[in-house]
């Protein structure tokens, strides 16, 4: 592979992770609007009111989730959140990853996660899909039903 070719695979790699990051943080603000009615019991009108108070989440930051659905009542959003492979702490792990990688990309910096540097490869971008993946098929279920309990 040519120079030209390596920066042309680096830069549609960046460019997959701010789009990917931008999808998980709106499907995130999207799980977060379904569980106001349900921490809530005020009316539809009510509902909208409160909705615009609220800090809505849209990131990836694991921090900044968790404390808009602490003020929902719910102390930690992605405790019992796991799948084969991926306990509570490697959703957190990998979310926090996603979002320095995704804000590095975004303001045109050189890649690091906790600091140290991070080479973004197809295949790296292709783990962080397929974790986006797995997580969009049960963040929902899982933050709605802790309502349900």
């Amino acid at each position: 592979m040519n120079a030209q070719q390596q920066r042309e695979g680096a830069a549609l790699n960046r460019a997959a992770m701010v789009s990917l990051a931008a999808a998980m943080e709106a499907y995130i603000e999207e799980v977060f609007r379904a569980c106001i009615p349900l921490a809530y019991d005020f009316t539809p009108e009510t509902i909208e009111k409160v909705s615009k108070q609220l800090s809505i989440p849209h990131t990836t930051d694991p921090g900044k989730i968790r404390s808009s659905f602490l003020v929902l009542g719910v102390e930690d959003i992605f405790a019992d959140l796991r799948w084969q492979k991926c306990s509570p702490v490697k959703v957190v792990e990998k979310l926090s990853q996603i979002n320095q990688i995704r804000n590095r990309c975004a303001h045109g910096n050189a890649i690091t996660v906790n600091g140290k540097p991070y080479t973004l490869t197809k295949q790296s971008v292709g783990t962080f899909l397929n974790f986006a993946q797995r997580f969009g098929e049960r963040f929902h279920a899982h933050a709605t039903g802790i309502f349900n309990e």
